[in-house]
């Protein structure tokens, strides 16, 4: 029995060389396999809408906060104000600058046959005479009433009218 098996033992041997050689020959290696491989991208998105919707759901929470954060910073700003035991005025700089300039205002009644324009040239030698007139009379229109007052701002020759 002993001498039977090792008769088998190099018939098996035999028989593995020559299923290994086969092998060999029929399949290429694995590091040739995975040369031709095309490597594919991890993450593509190939449509503009998913790019988009994305997009506007990353920048939707990061808005939010900052919108909110402003919000809080006005109305803390506001609560403030309101605790103070003093009353902050703001003046807006460019009135009282035209009204420091034109002290002097001389009353026009308007006359039959005058228009905004005639009345104009009378008071003043630029072009701007019409719409200093209008901004300080709150007119909309060149138009004028027979009898209509008119305030007429007198500028001093030292200093010029800005409007």
């Amino acid at each position: 029995m002993v001498n039977n098996m090792r008769k088998r033992i190099p018939d098996f041997e035999e028989e593995l060389e020559v299923e290994q050689v086969e092998e060999d020959e029929s399949l290429p290696p694995r590091s040739e396999i995975h040369r031709n491989k095309e490597n594919k991208p991890k993450f593509k998105m190939n449509h503009i809408f998913v790019r988009v919707l994305t997009f506007l759901f990353i920048l939707l929470p990061i808005s939010i906060l900052w919108y909110t954060d402003k919000y809080i910073q006005v109305k803390s700003d506001s609560n403030n104000a309101e605790k103070s035991a003093f009353e902050v005025i703001f003046f807006d700089s460019a009135k009282t600058e035209s009204k420091k300039q034109s002290e002097k205002v001389a009353t026009h009644v308007v006359k039959d046959g005058e228009t905004l324009e005639s009345i104009a040239k009378q008071y003043f030698s630029d072009e701007d005479g019409i719409e200093i007139i209008k901004k300080y009379n709150d007119l909309q229109e060149d138009e004028v009433k027979v009898g209509q007052e008119l305030k007429i701002p007198i500028k001093d020759k030292s200093t010029k009218y800005e409007s």
